[in-house]
This record gives structure tokens, C-alpha cells and sequence, in this order.
């Protein structure tokens, strides 16, 4: 009886199984066919996951981001203010900021140990919180971000 059952089942699912108490024989079948169905659509996805990197995902397909390099990173900064910029430090040493900004001063140490002579200036734009560091090196060139300006210290030193 036991293997009259299993036979059953796997000739047509449950009902087969129960001896049609499911239903009728065709229903056994098409529901089997759908269980197979979503198996295979299951089976099909987990292998387009495996195919993906994990930042992707199937409802978005992948963009590729391209980034420029900037030639010269010291392009476009000056030593002169707009009229919308408070400057809160006027160009100075690093090691010559005031305590109130003894965290920045530390941070930015580094960059005076690489290469001497880089100045710093702090700058606020009207209407916000935000205070932007401009780098200086000991050549004039003006950086906006700490990582160019470290990049260019580093350069030098190499030379």
C-alpha cells in the first residue's frame, strides 16, 4: 500500500496520492504543472542573482557610472571670496588655526607633515552650516578637497 502511495504521488502529485481526494485526476496533473512552473521561474531567478554583483538587482538593471577625471584638481580655486562667502580662518598655516577648530586641525596635520608649507583657509556660504576647507599649496594652488590636496603633497614629495 505504501509504495502504492508513493508511486502515486509522484506519478501525480497529492491527489494521486489520496486516491483523487483533491479532486479529479486532470486537476492533480494541473496543478503539478504549476508547482513545476514556479520551480522553474524560482530556479531561473536565483541564477540571474547568482549572475549579478550584489549591488544589483533584477528590477534595476545596471548603469555603468563613468567619472571624469579632473586634469588639474587646483583649477577654479582662488584666493579671492565671492559675495556670498564668509571667510571664518583667512589663509594660514595649518598648525596656526584656532582651537575652535582644533578637530579640522588635527585632521588636516598630516598634509603639513607630507610636505611643509601647505595653508589652509575656511570658508561659509551665506544662509548655511556648512564650512569648506580650501588647501593651498606652498606653490600658490588652490584644492577643494583635503584628498587632492594630499594627492598633490604626495606627488611632490616624489619628486
Amino acid at each position: 500500500v505504501k509504495a502504492a502511495r508513493a508511486d502515486a504521488f509522484a506519478m501525480g502529485g497529492m491527489a494521486g496520492a489520496l486516491g483523487g481526494a483533491g479532486g479529479s485526476a486532470a486537476e492533480g496533473e494541473q496543478q503539478q504543472q504549476q508547482q513545476q512552473q514556479r520551480a522553474r521561474v524560482e530556479w531561473e531567478q536565483q541564477q540571474q542573482q547568482k549572475e549579478m554583483r550584489p549591488t544589483e538587482s533584477i528590477s534595476r538593471p545596471r548603469v555603468p557610472m563613468s567619472r571624469q577625471k579632473r586634469e588639474d584638481p587646483g583649477v577654479g580655486v582662488t584666493d579671492t571670496t565671492g559675495d556670498n562667502v564668509t571667510v571664518l580662518f583667512k589663509r594660514g598655516a595649518i598648525a596656526a588655526m584656532p582651537e575652535e577648530y582644533a578637530g579640522r586641525r588635527e585632521r588636516f596635520a598630516p598634509l603639513d607633515e607630507i610636505q611643509s608649507g601647505w595653508q589652509v583657509e575656511l570658508r561659509q556660504k551665506s544662509g548655511t552650516s556648512v564650512v569648506d576647507a580650501v588647501f593651498f599649496s606652498p606653490e600658490g594652488i588652490g584644492f577643494k578637497a583635503f584628498a587632492d590636496a594630499r594627492r598633490e603633497a604626495l606627488k611632490s614629495t616624489k619628486q
